[in-house]
């Protein structure tokens, strides 16, 4: 399951790379409201720590 995420995450990265190379500012401006209306990023580490943790508990 680890490794599932840690690949998803690692391709996610690799996409969000190649769309940052590709930009150009002085074509693509955005403004302060756009940089503020943008979802925020939504960390999972919790649900990967119980994961993880409940892996350690069976074991035990």
């Amino acid at each position: 399951h680890i490794f599932q995420r840690t690949e998803a995450l690692h391709g996610r990265i690799e996409r969000l790379k190649f769309k940052v190379t590709q930009l150009d500012s002085n074509i693509e401006e955005v403004t302060i409201q756009d940089v503020n209306n943008r979802k925020p990023f939504v960390s999972i580490t919790r649900i990967d720590q119980q994961v993880v943790n409940s892996s350690n508990k069976s074991c035990a």
